[in-house]
């Protein structure tokens, strides 16, 4: 006998009978704390060995949702645990304790339940008996977790646990138990979907008690469909179904899987139940989930009655009151009344809810008050046509309707009315013969501070309607749209018109009207201008000389020559009118798009597509998107042209033979994947880092009690200009963002190949992925260039 224990521990009051013992009450003398003493009686002798493996498993698992084994002892009658304390009647898990939690509570609940069984697994260990009465939920919402490692055996009405005590838990009992096979992680996964389904909806999915037809029920996998409750998110209802399963091997297959749904839930959209409310038969009990607070109790009762339930008024008005989509006990006993006094009548509804009809036998006693009465008893309270029920009574075969609703009158949708060329911004007039006059393009749309951009419409709510139950049928409101609000502009009061805040060019991306204050150079590019470096667009109406740089955050367009310089565009295309002769030092990069006339002694790289009219000579050109040189000559020779979703040329080399290839490397949606969750990353601390710099802002601002005074201290003006630099960087990011989105939705149906519309010469190196061609000879007529049974095949032409 361990004395020292018994002097250290002193028993106080009986507390409960658990799975692991009779708990009680003690005083812990060395640190003077509550503790929960446990008393296993020594009824037999696997008692002993039972107790040393709990202490020897269960007692080695260290987690803050687990109740904490401390200490243990014998003597000649008993063996003992000394536990954490907590208030094992207040702490248990109840449905009005259930009922008062929201989603994001409970969603926190199951994951502090689920870290403890994968911490659990990991120590290669398993509950066994996960029921309700083996969890508590402490006042602070930390969960605790009792009786790991305790096998059970199921009874009749109860479980007796192998330490010899006996419990009556919710049956939540996996099936591979009830057929006598042990437990595994499988089982502690069925009745984590019991649990989780107990916490979402606050009945129990099986039955309140341990019995035949809660056994059977479990057999069959028979529980409350989830359709019926509103307030459970999509994917707590997915990760139920993925637990509750009568095979194991087809239960989800680890616990992270089960935190990805868990923790997802508040990104998932709660599907609303169609029905304000839903009356639930389970275990002899009626339920009632109330998904529409606003439903009055009459409504309730009718449909009850309409069922044959009679259920006492008052529990309905508790039901709407606090339900919240969850069920809640309306009788403790069901009771049924027989509905067969108009057997032989049938009632048909239209499927719109418009008309009604009646089948009558063809010999009958039925007056129109009987008739009426019916109508009513099955809810049809508008349109009744008295006239008609008298037509049927005399004739019975004529199919007429006896009750009519009124139609609904959708609504008008919204639309808007533009006052400037929404459509052929910065689009070039295509001539004849696929010739482009650049001379045409829509440069610059002008608009001046306080002019009206468009104006919206406003659409109309449309007139309800009633149908044959005396319920509206809602009108179909007609469509709204927002007003594409966009830089430098603003909705008026009214809310119908975006007006300019600012001189400068309109644009429009589809969705977003912006204006947007342009360098416009009117000149040649050169001393006199200097080096270019601006955050929004810029426009050259002249040529770009050697050694002079653009660096933009916009787009950029020159409609002349650009020679030996670096042309950068961090977030937009570039246009280049007259073509590059880049004299082997052009650098032109952007993030969207280029387009040029043509490309001589030039690297250019572009993070989605390239358009060249011409040709393309001497020079190396990458994208992530498409090649295109297909509108004059259509030539590229002595270059390098890698795409990666498809290049289309003319001419591809040229005589005498000179050293041009022309590469794909395919689209690969996993590295694009990669690279958009990157960005995210790269979002998500920028946006951490502005929130960061707001709030020095904020404070200095508060300092000095206005924006006045702030602005001249130093601080003040640094964090501003981190901020301006902040919010570039993110824009950054979110144009490149949709670029990798586009490139992505390109990579799902991705088929890569190189089109030559003319004449490939000799000496030309093809190449898609790993695989490579040369070419020997001169083709002429169209060739397409392909990955097909394994090989690069080549296609048409004279071949």
């Amino acid at each position: 006998m361990n004395t020292d224990f018994f002097d250290r521990y002193d028993k106080k009051s009986f507390l409960a009978i658990t799975p692991s013992g009779n708990a009680f009450l003690a005083e812990d003398n060395h640190f003077q704390r509550k503790v929960i003493l446990k008393e296993i009686p020594k009824s037999d002798a696997n008692i002993k060995k039972r107790f040393e493996n709990i202490v020897k498993t269960a007692g080695q698992i260290i987690h803050p949702s687990v109740l904490t084994i401390m200490d243990f002892a014998e003597d000649e009658n008993n063996y003992y645990l000394i536990q954490e304390y907590i208030d094992l009647e207040h702490d248990s898990f109840s449905l009005n304790k259930i009922a008062s939690l929201d989603i994001s509570q409970k969603a926190e609940i199951i994951l502090d339940i689920i870290d403890a069984l994968q911490f659990a697994y990991e120590s290669n260990m398993i509950h066994k008996n996960l029921y309700l009465d083996s969890i508590y939920l402490t006042k602070n919402q930390k969960v605790k977790i009792d009786n790991f490692g305790i096998d059970r055996v199921v009874t009749k009405n109860n479980l007796i646990s192998e330490l010899g005590f006996s419990t009556s838990p919710p049956p939540f009992i996996p099936p591979e138990k009830i057929a006598g096979k042990h437990s595994t992680y499988k089982s502690d996964i069925f009745q984590l979907g019991c649990i989780i389904f107990t916490l979402f909806t606050t009945i129990y999915p099986f039955g309140e008690k341990i019995s035949d037809n809660a056994l059977l029920n479990i057999k069959k996998l028979n529980y409350p469909h989830l359709s019926l409750f509103s307030n459970v998110p999509d994917n707590i209802k997915e990760a139920i179904k993925q637990c509750l399963k009568l095979d194991p091997n087809q239960r989800i297959n680890d616990y992270q899987q089960l935190i990805d749904l868990i923790k997802d839930f508040n990104k998932k959209q709660i599907t609303v139940s169609e029905e304000p409310f839903t009356i639930i038969e389970l275990d002899k009990k009626l339920y009632l989930v109330v998904n529409d607070p606003n439903i009055s109790k009459e409504k309730i009762l009718e449909a009850l009655i309409d069922e044959g339930y009679l259920v006492d008024e008052n529990k309905v008005e508790e039901a709407i009151k606090f339900s919240k989509g969850n069920a809640y006990l309306i009788s403790e006993r069901v009771e049924k009344f027989d509905l067969s006094k108009f057997k032989d009548i049938t009632l048909t509804v239209s499927q719109d809810r418009l008309e009604a009809y009646l089948s009558l036998p063809k010999y009958h006693n039925l007056t129109k008050n009987d008739i009426i009465f019916f109508l009513k008893k099955n809810h049809i309270n508008y349109g009744i046509n008295e006239e008609n029920i008298d037509k049927i009574l005399k004739n019975p075969s004529l199919n007429i309707p006896v009750s009519v609703g009124k139609k609904p009158i959708n609504g008008t949708d919204a639309f808007i009315i533009y006052f400037f060329e929404k459509d052929n911004i910065y689009k070039p007039k295509i001539l004849d013969n696929d010739r482009v006059d650049f001379k045409e393009i829509n440069f610059i749309q002008p608009v001046k501070k306080n002019d009206v951009l468009c104006v919206k419409i406003p659409y109309t709510e449309g007139i309800d309607g009633i149908d044959v139950y005396g319920r509206p049928i809602k009108a179909k409101p007609g469509k709204d749209f927002k007003l594409p609000v966009g830089k430098n502009t603003y909705v008026s009061s009214d809310g119908l018109k975006l007006i300019s805040t600012v001189d400068g060019q309109i644009t429009y991306n589809g969705n977003q009207v912006n204006v947007i204050e342009v360098i416009i150079i009117n000149s040649n590019v050169d001393y006199s201008v200097g080096n270019i470096n601006y955050h929004g667009d810029v426009i050259i109406n002249g040529d770009v000389l050697s050694g002079f740089d653009i660096n933009a955050g916009g787009d950029i367009k020159i409609r002349g020559i650009v020679e030996g310089c670096k042309i950068i565009s961090e977030n937009g295309s570039i246009v280049i009118n007259g073509g590059v002769f880049g004299k082997d030092k052009a650098v032109i990069k952007a993030l969207k798009k280029i387009t040029a006339e043509f490309i001589q002694d030039a690297e250019v790289f572009c993070e989605q597509d390239i358009e060249v009219l011409d040709y393309v000579r001497n020079s190396k050109v990458v994208c992530n998107g498409y090649f295109k040189c297909i509108r004059k000559t259509g030539t590229v020779h002595t270059c390098s042209i890698t795409a990666s979703d498809f290049i289309e040329v003319n001419i591809a080399g040229t005589i005498p033979y000179t050293k041009t290839q022309l590469k794909i490397i395919p689209l690969n949606k996993t590295l694009i994947k990669q690279k958009l969750n990157s960005n995210k990353e790269a979002q998500n601390k920028i946006n951490n880092s502005l929130s960061y710099v707001k709030e020095i802002i904020k404070k200095i601002i508060l300092k000095y009690g206005n924006i006045e005074d702030a602005v001249m201290d130093k601080e003040y003006q640094l964090n501003i200009e981190r901020l301006k630099q902040l919010e570039q960087k993110l824009k950054h990011i979110l144009v490149k963002e949709k670029v990798l989105n586009s490139l992505y939705e390109r990579s799902v149906k991705h088929n890569p190949f190189i089109k030559i519309n003319k004449t490939l010469y000799s000496d030309v190196i093809l190449k898609i992925g790993n695989y490579s061609y040369t070419s020997h000879k001169d083709y002429f007529n169209q060739i397409l260039v392909k990955i097909e049974e394994g090989d690069i095949q080549l296609i048409g032409g004279d071949l």
